[in-house]
């Protein structure tokens, strides 16, 4: 949200389903690895499937994948789900924390 509001986005717009799976991969992450993993999974399912998510919000979308594999110490997924973010129309205007978060896994 502080990469948007330099560059005049002051807020970020997600998809419903997205911050869902998000919240629940996050809630579970700690007390429930298996339930984390399949809201981790069904989330990927429908960011990997565009007509699920609106062409204006797959940079975020991408870019939450990319940080639940991120904490899931999946890596290598982090760094592709980050580079596809960049590759998507900026409506959230977050490709300057997306490169950052790169750099970081480098």
């Amino acid at each position: 949200q502080q990469s948007g509001a330099q560059t005049g986005e002051p807020c970020l717009r997600i998809p419903p389903h997205v911050l869902l799976y998000m919240l629940e991969f996050l809630c579970y992450r700690h007390v429930d690895p298996m339930r984390a993993q399949a809201a981790l999974d069904d989330l990927q399912v429908i960011v990997h499937h565009d007509h699920w998510v609106p062409v204006k919000f797959r940079d975020i979308s991408w870019e939450i994948l990319g940080i639940c594999h991120e904490m899931a110490g999946n890596h290598q997924a982090a760094l592709h789900s980050y580079r596809q973010s960049l590759g998507q129309l900026q409506t959230n205007q977050i490709h300057t924390a997306t490169r950052q978060r790169i750099r970081d896994l480098h």
